[in-house]
């Protein structure tokens, strides 16, 4: 009985050994390395269940698998940040799962190579490629980050090893995952980064469709800038990856650095223009501002060229770039700019997200989403915040230039009231001026008048003196014929005498008459002054106005003389008018006329005889008078200011440049119309058209 009893003792210790060894980290002459057992739907981190290896590039596989036994548990300092990608890093780990397909996923870190391999029969086999140098073709999947099939088919532990290549975070957040845990989660991400991309990428059509619209600088380049960092976040979240594949696998790495200093040379540009930095006052940051564009353009040109110890300038300028921007929008706020404020706030969450991303680049921060992508979301709020500032500017600008506009108003107001009473008081002063040289046209022409109606009466009073005289001495002859005796009479004397007399009385008569006419006919064209028109005979008018006109002239020139044809229509129809204002009218272009013909007598050409025609004739709608005369004729250069008042072309103290002003005016309140015809060296013809 005890026999057995220690029988089955020594053989439930022997199970216990067996089961002990069975479950133990598997051991190879190396660190010992906890397995990764997947029993959940969940994420299991590599960093807590890897030993890790550093080498030159381009070690083998099999070089570093023979090492093994030099590999230390992964700590955070076994890992230095390395962007030339001259060392390689080697993950070694152990993975078995009891709920099948299982992965093997880490975010975009920009890796340029990290390859998986498969301990197989003592030996690495590559089971899949990854990094931004990898092509589509040897990657397992197009994926934002790298994604490996671990090919676990069974419940056996099976090991890995992961190289990695250019390492730009000292953290590691690759894990394993299953593959129910990998679509929730891989879903969840790529909305989550979909939205918040998207949100930057509306705000910047949004200013730029704004931009259209207003034309306001500062929308086009947030725009822009927005634009280019939607790409860069894009590309740092590896949404960009998950989309596309480049041909070329080295463009994943080389569009970073394009893209990068684009961003970067933008937001400084939408930062000066936004602070409103003036040249003069702000002279010294404005060189550093220049000095920050100009490496941001070099290293455009950089990456092109792939110079590769300094295409990733932009890298190591941004922060200096950021600090300089935050230093000016203090010192903008500090001058009293308002819209500094917003802008300095849009800061404080990507300042944020940046101090996150820094923990994370350097490992004190473990991979979470929210963790990875703080970049992503800091940037929404501050193009948000950025949006808040532009509209803020906007506004309060508005109301400065709403103040300094309506401070203006006031003081346009303020002189134009003054200016109004200043012309005011010139137009009165104007006015009366005008008064003055309208009445002295007047009189000028009244004057005119004067001479021609003096001159036309003075014919018949002058034979009616002669006549007088005459009569006189006749009558005396007769009394003495009378004084003789009857006998010494000569009654045939007498008789004559009497015939003679009864002839100078018909004279006498006859010219007194002509007289009383021409005295008759002012009167009558006088009646205008009371502001009546009445029915008018053209012809008589006009015959009479000319003329006066050329006997006013004769009154001042006695020497002046010229032909004076009349073709009147007969049966013309008598018009409505006011006759002294077409009177005046008349009388202007007859003086005129008659100006022109007497200027060029003096130059005493061959065969030169002055003449003016006066004319009328029956239109369609009323009447037409037509004054010729075959005068020097108007130059094509000043035909069309002949109308304009003051305009004369006769010697200063000879007129007063308004007779044709006014003319024009009387004709056109009669509704007619007044044109000109002249060519030059030949002569000049007005016509006046007056409506019946």
């Amino acid at each position: 009985m005890l026999v057995n009893y220690k029988i089955k003792a020594l053989l439930f210790s022997f199970l216990g050994i067996f089961w002990l060894i069975l479950s133990a980290p598997t051991v190879y002459g190396f660190q010992k390395v906890e397995p990764i057992f997947v029993t959940e739907h969940k994420g299991y981190f590599l960093k807590n269940h890897s030993l890790i290896i550093e080498s030159q590039k381009n070690i083998s596989a099999e070089e570093i698998w023979e090492k093994r036994s030099e590999m230390k548990p992964f700590t955070r300092d076994k890992i230095e940040i390395n962007g030339n990608g001259e060392i390689d890093y080697w993950l070694y780990f152990e993975v078995k799962s009891n709920i099948g397909h299982v992965f093997l996923s880490q975010p975009f870190l920009q890796y340029s190579s990290a390859d998986l391999y498969e301990i197989q029969n003592d030996a690495p086999v590559l089971i899949s490629k990854g990094g931004t140098q990898a092509d589509s073709e040897d990657r397992y999947l197009v994926y934002p980050g790298d994604l490996y099939d671990l090919k676990i088919s069974d419940t056996s532990t099976h090991q890995y090893l992961l190289r990695l290549n250019r390492i730009l975070y000292k953290t590691l957040s690759a894990k394993v995952v299953s593959e129910k845990e990998l679509i929730q989660s891989q879903h969840l991400h790529f909305l989550s980064e979909g939205i918040f991309l998207g949100i930057i990428l509306g705000v910047a059509i949004y200013h730029l469709l704004v931009f259209i619209r207003v034309k306001e600088k500062e929308y086009l380049l947030l725009s822009i800038y927005l634009f280019f960092l939607t790409i860069l976040l894009a590309i740092i979240s590896g949404t960009i990856y998950g989309l596309t594949s480049f041909e070329n696998p080295e463009w994943n790495y080389k569009i970073f650095n394009f893209i990068s200093p684009l961003t970067s040379f933008f937001s400084l540009w939408f930062s000066i223009v936004f602070l409103d930095l003036n040249q003069n006052k702000y002279a010294r940051e404005m060189k550093i501002y220049w000095g920050f564009q100009i490496l941001f353009i070099a290293n455009l040109f950089f990456s092109l060229f792939e110079i590769e110890s300094l295409e990733r300038l932009t890298y190591f300028t941004s922060s200096p770039a950021s600090i300089f921007l935050l230093y000016l929008g203090f010192k903008r706020l500090k001058d009293g700019f308002k819209p500094a404020g917003i802008y300095l706030a849009s800061y404080i969450p990507a300042s944020i997200a940046v101090s996150i991303l820094t923990l994370y680049t350097y490992g004190f921060l473990d991979y979470q989403w929210i963790i990875h992508n703080s970049l992503l979301i800091g940037v929404v709020l501050q193009a948000l915040f950025f949006s808040l500032a532009i509209a803020r500017k906007i506004r309060l600008l508005k109301e400065e230039k709403e103040q300094i506009l309506n401070d203006e108003k006031n003081n346009l107001e303020r002189k134009v009231s003054e200016r109004t009473e200043d012309l005011n008081q010139s137009l009165e002063n104007l006015k009366a001026t005008q008064s003055q040289l309208i009445q002295a046209e007047k009189m000028a022409s009244l004057g005119e008048l004067t001479a021609g109606i003096a001159h036309e009466i003075q014919n018949p009073l002058n034979f009616v003196n002669n006549f007088s005289e005459i009569s006189n001495e006749l009558i005396e002859e007769i009394e003495e014929e009378q004084k003789k005796p009857a006998a010494e009479r000569d009654n045939e004397l007498i008789f004559e005498i009497i015939a003679d007399l009864k002839q100078n009385l018909q004279k006498i008569n006859k010219h007194g008459h002509r007289a009383g006419s021409i005295v008759k006919n002012m009167l009558e064209h006088s009646r205008i002054s009371t502001g009546e028109k009445v029915l008018t005979d053209i012809n008589v008018l006009a015959d009479e106005y000319v003329k006066l006109s050329y006997h006013g002239l004769r009154a001042k020139d006695k020497s002046f003389n010229a032909d004076l044809k009349l073709n009147l229509a007969p049966n013309l129809p008598k018009v409505k008018i006011l006759p002294s204002e077409i009177g005046r009218v008349l009388l202007n272009l007859a003086n005129n006329a008659f100006y022109a013909v007497s200027e060029k007598a003096k130059g005493n050409l061959e065969g030169y005889k002055p003449q003016l025609t006066l004319s009328t004739v029956k239109t369609k709608n009323g009447i037409e008078i037509s004054v010729s005369d075959n005068g020097p004729g108007i130059p094509e250069s000043i035909k069309d200011k002949i109308f304009q008042p003051f305009f004369t072309t006769k010697p200063s103290g000879s007129g007063t440049g308004l007779g044709l002003s006014l003319s024009y005016d009387i004709v056109k309140a009669h509704g007619g119309e007044v044109k000109v015809e002249s060519e030059s060296g030949k002569g000049t013809t007005f016509r006046i058209q007056i409506p019946t």
